[in-house]
């Protein structure tokens, strides 16, 4: 994931953030200098600075709903089962990471892991290939 690696003094002996960013190939990362950046609101008329801001353009994310992670494949995914309450919702969850050395997951429990019972009737409604009697007519003749 993406961190700060260290802080680097520049020019002005002032430290900023080298932060260290992981593409999204979940292999090649990315090293970028963060250095503050300043915002003014002025007057219209005057043009005089009335509120200055200084910071530095970092969002810090946290966490991901399992609702907005669905469609997305992540390299690096850490899951909480803990409040799951849907059906189908732990599958999005763990479906999400492109490999099992990507995956963490936290408070598994087998009741957590719950499916639809439409969808449990579908599946067992399927029919392996073998079981499906051929006709002779249906058969390709050479």
């Amino acid at each position: 994931m993406d961190f700060i690696e260290e802080l680097e003094k520049t020019s002005k002996a002032e430290e900023y953030p080298l932060v260290r960013f992981l593409c999204p190939d979940g292999v090649t990362t990315r090293d970028h200098l963060m250095e503050p950046e300043r915002w003014d609101i002025t007057d219209d008329k005057t043009e005089e600075v009335l509120v200055s801001r200084v910071q530095f353009p970092l969002m810090l994310a946290w966490a991901l709903s399992i609702h907005k992670s669905q469609g997305q494949t992540l390299q690096k995914v850490r899951v909480d089962l803990s409040r799951i309450f849907e059906n189908g919702q732990a599958y999005v969850a763990l479906s999400r990471a492109v490999s099992r050395e990507g995956l963490q997951v936290l408070n598994f429990r087998d009741d957590r892991v719950r499916t639809h019972p439409i969808v449990e009737s579908f599946y067992a409604s399927l029919s392996s290939a073998d079981e499906i009697p051929h006709d002779e007519t249906e058969r390709s003749s050479t």
